[in-house]
């Protein structure tokens, strides 16, 4: 196929609004999230020498204490096994603990340790300085729009996924 988007028939094989990469929303999403990531995770190492998924278990076990690997996995969006060899890296590092569930004893819950919640909420300063350095570019209302549009993508692309399942 041309970079025109014409095949050799001339014929349109994709949708004619895209002409370049960057006109695709998963390439501008998922490139403006690596740049996030690449930001939060350059502070993180020169303040506390923590790697971005320890930071993301780290903020995600601030917010929801006592939550399940698999819910863990699902809200850091990582990989099951490096979201597994990460929380046990930080429980032999004392930041995380794990607890059986009374309601569900095949279930293990895990939460962040004295240690863990102090360095969250070191972390969540820096974090909430990034959110208003972002968030000071966009008006009111187009910050409310942002996070509409952003809710409907996230819902739409859950439910494709879940399809899979």
């Amino acid at each position: 196929m041309a970079n025109d988007g014409h095949d050799e028939r001339g014929d349109r094989g994709y949708d004619a609004d895209i002409r370049v990469m960057e006109d695709y929303i998963t390439y501008r999403v998922g490139r403006l999230g690596r740049m996030l990531a690449r930001d939060i995770a350059r502070t993180c190492a020169e303040e506390w020498e923590l790697s971005l998924p320890r930071y993301r278990v780290v903020t995600c076990l601030s917010y929801f204490p006592d939550i399940a690997m698999r819910e863990l996995t699902e809200r850091t969006q990582m990989d099951k096994g490096q979201v597994s060899r990460v929380v046990t890296d930080m429980e032999k590092d004392g930041l995380v603990e794990r607890k059986n569930d009374d309601r569900d004893k095949r279930r293990a819950l895990l939460s962040l340790t004295a240690e863990g919640l102090s360095l969250a909420r070191k972390t969540r300063r820096v974090a909430h300085k990034h959110q208003r350095e972002l968030t000071s570019l966009l008006s009111k209302d187009e910050l409310a729009a942002l996070y509409d549009m952003l809710e409907r993508l996230t819902v739409h692309t859950r439910t494709r996924l879940r399809d899979d399942d």
